[in-house]
């Protein structure tokens, strides 16, 4: 008789569902901790998303900063470093600006002058106009047209004086002192009821300052006064004087106060060319209780007619602003033309002498 069939452990019946919670419970478990790890992964990939959003706009925005700068804001902007964190940041540096002031003009020597006479010149610089006005015009200006005065510098010889002459219009020449250019350039003043005198002072140039007994910075007082005594005697019916070149002497307070005085005492009227900025002259006019006359424009520093006409439109316009304007020329053959063929432009002004501008 056969045995019978073995029956296979299965276990108790207790023990069997103990392991299937166990197991149940392990994978709860574990789904449990996937979902946090999973939840916090997403977190951090979150923040890391967001900080490279933010780096990358800003370095967007940098680069439009950039994109607007010009290039050569770019190439000249200071950069100063600051530190962040223990880190060098190059950060701009703020941009200081300065004052501009007035081109110092300086005028050729009068040999270079002479021999380029008939020679066009496409170089120089646009001068300014004063904002200041002209004090005490002669009354009977008012109701009128505003007055203009054109004064020539730089005349040595009897050629340029007829020059200004055959213009027919109303210049003022400004004379030399005789000088190696002409020393007997005084005599050009003799039959002229309206002319000025030219004054070499010392400017920033060398070459300038080698022209015959121009006055220096370091002249005595006793100098100064035989030399203005000595143009006195040399034009005795003058009345005004402007500098030639002058930018250093003018601009210095001591020498300049010293000359306007002996000036004054010699009867002899101080116009300032103002060939720097620096210069002193309106407040050593001042508190001699004398009226500042100057320059209000040049107007052949750009030997063109197109830059002629535009330098005299400017100084018309300087005129009807103040009442009055001065403007400085220079015995060109071309700036005469220009002025002479100016009819449209100085017809809005009454062009006068120097000596009918003021009141005496």
């Amino acid at each position: 008789m056969a045995p019978p069939a073995k029956r296979p452990r299965t276990g108790s019946p207790q023990k069997s569902k103990k392991q299937t919670r166990k197991k149940q419970s392990i994978q709860s478990d574990w789904k449990k901790h996937f979902w946090v790890v999973s939840i916090v992964g997403l977190m951090i990939l979150m923040v890391m998303f967001g900080y490279y959003l933010g780096q990358h706009n800003q370095t967007d925005v940098h680069s439009e900063t950039l994109e607007k700068q010009t290039p050569q804001q770019k190439e000249t902007e200071p950069v100063k470093q600051t530190e962040v964190k223990g880190k060098s940041q190059a950060l701009p540096a703020k941009q200081e600006t300065k004052p501009q002031i007035e081109h110092e003009v300086e005028q050729k020597t009068p040999q270079e002058q002479v021999k380029e006479a008939n020679k066009t010149k496409e170089e120089g610089t646009k001068e300014k106009t004063s904002a200041v006005p002209l004090p005490a015009i002669k009354t009977s200006a008012i109701g009128k047209k505003p007055k203009l005065v054109i004064v020539i510098d730089d005349v040595s010889h009897a050629k340029q004086l007829e020059m200004i002459h055959s213009s027919g219009l109303k210049l003022t020449p400004s004379i030399f002192p005789p000088s190696e250019l002409s020393y007997s350039s005084n005599e050009l003043a003799k039959d002229l009821k309206h002319y000025m005198v030219h004054l070499p002072m010392e400017s920033g140039s060398t070459k300038m300052n080698t022209m015959h007994k121009t006055l220096m910075l370091n002249d005595t007082p006793e100098r100064i006064r035989h030399r203005v005594e000595e143009i006195r005697k040399l034009f005795p019916n003058a009345r005004y004087m402007n500098n030639h070149t002058g930018s250093v002497y003018t601009a210095d307070t001591e020498a300049m106060e010293m000359l306007y005085g002996i000036l004054r005492e010699n009867g002899f009227i101080f116009v300032d060319s103002r060939t720097s900025a620096k210069t002193k002259v309106k407040e050593i006019a001042h508190r001699a209780g004398d009226i500042y006359i100057y320059r209000d424009v040049f107007l052949d520093n750009v030997q063109s007619s197109e830059a002629i006409r535009k330098q005299l439109l400017q100084a018309v316009k300087t005129a009807y602003k103040n009442g009055n304007a001065i403007a400085i020329g220079h015995p060109h053959p071309f700036t005469l033309q220009t002025l002479k063929n100016a009819e449209d432009i100085l017809q809005k002004v009454e062009l006068v002498y120097i000596d009918e501008l003021f009141a005496r």
